[in-house]
């Protein structure tokens, strides 16, 4: 699916031989100096021997990532997207998925090794004159994604047989993105999944790792899409339909009129399979349980208090902030 603003002939719909064709990105832009689209074709090295290996999110949501970041962007501003918010996300991507895929001795290896590589050349090449930095801009771009490729977790060594259809289901995302089309909600909630591939992972927890993390992909790099897919609710009322408000929804003068226990959270932890409504006061908060990452996320700063690992017992505890507890004497 091409919209007006990515003319890439890239898919994930290739054979394995063209997958193992070297990653080259191609960047265009008009009279102005402004990038109007991204063409990327091939694949970063692969982390595994003699397999591609299978990707969990598929690798074109993460070329589609880097794409929606620098389009109708000048060079300066796409070279400061990539160093700056692309870098952060891949620093947030690994220390998500590391609980479960802490990786092999060799993959951290070539993924400190890809890091370095990344960091060196933007600090290398960041003060040239535009005319050459839109030069060097294609190669920042293949080494972050190469970056991104090394992460445990963002592909599993595994064949990829293919035949899982990832262009159609990206071209459902694409086209309502674009205005083209109007897609239901069960339709764009399919595509979202099926450009997720956890089927050879056995584990609970390492499947909804990588679930939440392929939802916070979709949501920067699809957000028309993610927003029809899973809309927000702010019923909460008793009686009322909707979802119960996250930690996040929730201000300190909400807060402060709670008398008794903090309402019901969404909670999406890699010990659940699926989204799920609990009582915060339900929860085993001195537990490792949610030490994963996902809890502290959710929790942590809250107008209640923060989720903290506990200097001891190596588990972790929740301490209620004063304003809550003022509250609730």
């Amino acid at each position: 699916m091409t919209t007006s603003n990515d003319t890439t002939t890239d898919s994930e719909d290739e054979d394995e031989e063209t997958r193992k064709k070297p990653l080259a990105t191609q960047l265009v832009m008009n009279d102005k100096g402004i990038i109007t689209a991204m063409k990327s074709a091939g694949r970063s090295p692969s982390p595994f021997s003699g397999t591609m290996g299978a990707h969990t999110t598929a690798w074109i949501v993460h070329v589609d990532r880097v794409r929606r970041a620098i389009l109708n962007k000048n060079v300066n501003q796409a070279w400061n997207a990539v160093e700056g918010e692309l870098y952060r996300e891949a620093v947030k991507m690994r220390e998500k998925l590391k609980d479960d895929f802490p990786g092999t001795p060799i993959e951290l290896g070539q993924m400190n090794g890809a890091e370095k590589d990344f960091l060196q050349f933007g600090k290398a090449h960041s003060s040239l004159k535009v005319e050459l930095k839109a030069l060097y801009l294609q190669n920042y771009v293949n080494l972050l994604l190469t970056l991104v490729n090394y992460i445990p977790g963002v592909s599993l060594d595994s064949a990829d047989i293919g035949g899982k259809a990832e262009g159609t289901h990206r071209g459902v995302l694409t086209a309502y993105e674009a205005g083209e089309s109007t897609p239901t909600k069960s339709e764009v909630q399919k595509a979202i999944e099926k450009l997720l591939d956890v089927k050879e992972v056995d584990d609970s927890s390492a499947r909804s790792t990588l679930t939440s993390n392929h939802r916070e992909i979709v949501k920067k790099t699809y957000p028309k899409s993610y927003a029809l897919a899973y809309p927000v609710s702010n019923k909460s009322s008793p009686g009322k339909r909707g979802r119960a408000p996250s930690i996040d929804d929730l201000n300190l003068k909400e807060a402060k009129k709670v008398k008794t226990t903090p309402p019901d959270i969404n909670l999406f932890s890699p010990n659940f399979s699926s989204f799920g409504t609990m009582k915060l006061a339900d929860l085993k908060l001195n537990s490792p349980d949610f030490g994963h990452g996902f809890f502290n996320n959710v929790v942590s700063n809250s107008v209640f208090g923060s989720y903290q690992p506990h200097p001891t017992s190596g588990g972790h505890e929740f301490k209620f902030t004063d304003e809550w507890l003022k509250a609730n004497k």
